[in-house]
C-alpha cells in the first residue's frame, strides 16, 4: 500500500468517537508506512489469539487481582513479552509489528498490547498517559488498580508511582491526580509518535523525523509547534519552499507565538534564497 492511501486512512480516525477507533489496527497503520509488506490482519489474530487464553483462563472471574494474574500469565509468561531495558531509545519500540515479533517494547506500546488482549477478552481497561511512563487502569472505585505492562504487569500502589515521577523528574513531585487521568485512543497513538519523533531528531535522522511529524498532524492538525518544527527542518535540508510553507502557516496560526519574531527572520531569510 502506498504512503498515500496509508495516510488516507489514518486521517479517517481523525474525528472518530473514541470507542469506534481500532486501536491496534490503527498503529500497525503507523507502523505500515515503514514496513509496507507487513499484514495488519496476522497482527490482529495474534491478539485475538492472545484474548482467548485470557478468556479461558479467567471465564468469569473478573476481580481486579485474578485479572492481573492471568494477564500476567499469558502475555509474560507464555508469549514472553518483556520491558526493553537495554536498547529502550530504539526505535523499533514503537512499530507494533516490532514489538509483537521481537516481544520487546516500551511502556506505551506494551500497554497498547495489554489493552487489546483484554479488550478482547471483554475486560475494560484504560491508558493513562502517567508523566515519562504510559500505565494502564483496569476496574473503579475501590476495586481500582493500576499497572504497568512494562514491568511484567505488577500493580502500582501510590509509593510506585511517587518512585516512577522520581525517575522521570529528578527530583520528589508531589502526586497529582491529572496524571492519572485515562486518555483516548488519538493520544496514545500521537504519544508514540512523539516518542518516534525525539528518537530520530536526537540521531540526527531529519527525513525520518519529517515523516513522523506529517502524522502528528494528520492525526491532530491542531499542533500547531509541528508545523514550526517540520519547517527548520525542511529549512537543514535545504527544502526552502517547503520551509517557508510551515514556517509561514506555524505564523499564521501562531502569530504571537514567543519565537515569531525570530521564524519571520527565518521566513525572510528564505524568501531571499529563492
Amino acid at each position: 500500500m502506498v504512503k498515500e492511501a496509508i495516510r488516507e486512512k489514518l486521517s479517517n480516525i481523525v474525528g472518530l468517537p473514541d470507542e469506534e477507533v481500532n486501536l491496534a489496527e490503527s498503529a500497525l497503520l503507523l507502523a505500515e508506512e515503514d514496513y509496507p509488506q507487513l499484514s495488519i490482519s496476522y497482527y490482529l489474530q495474534f491478539l485475538d489469539d492472545a484474548a482467548k487464553s485470557v478468556s479461558r483462563a479467567l471465564g468469569a472471574i473478573r476481580d481486579p487481582y485474578s485479572v492481573v494474574n492471568v494477564m500476567k500469565g499469558v502475555m509474560y509468561d507464555q508469549l514472553g513479552f518483556i520491558g526493553n531495558k537495554k536498547e529502550y531509545y530504539d526505535p523499533l519500540n514503537s512499530f507494533l509489528n516490532q514489538v509483537i515479533d521481537r516481544r520487546k517494547g516500551i511502556p506505551i506500546t506494551l500497554a497498547l498490547i495489554y489493552m487489546e488482549i483484554a479488550w478482547r477478552a471483554d475486560l475494560e481497561m484504560q491508558g493513562v498517559g502517567f508523566p515519562g511512563h504510559f500505565i494502564v487502569q483496569f476496574g473503579s472505585g475501590n476495586d481500582m488498580v493500576f499497572i504497568d505492562p512494562f514491568a511484567e504487569g505488577l500493580i502500582l500502589i501510590e509509593e510506585d508511582l511517587e518512585d516512577l515521577l522520581f525517575k522521570v523528574f529528578g527530583k520528589r513531585v508531589k502526586m497529582d491526580k491529572q496524571f492519572l487521568n485515562p486518555v483516548t485512543k488519538n493520544q496514545i497513538l500521537t504519544r508514540i509518535l512523539y516518542n518516534l519523533k525525539g528518537i530520530y531528531v536526537q540521531n540526527d535522522e531529519t527525513e525520518k523525523a519529517i515523516s513522523v511529524i506529517d502524522r502528528i498532524i494528520l492525526l491532530n492538525p491542531g499542533a500547531v509547534s509541528e508545523y514550526r518544527d517540520r519547517g527548520l527542518m525542511h529549512f537543514q535540508m535545504s527544502n526552502f519552499d517547503q520551509a517557508i510553507t510551515d514556517l509561514s502557516l506555524y505564523l499564521s496560526k501562531a502569530p504571537d507565538a514567543e519565537d515569531a519574531s525570530e521564524i519571520r527572520s527565518y521566513i525572510e531569510m528564505l524568501g531571499r534564497k529563492e
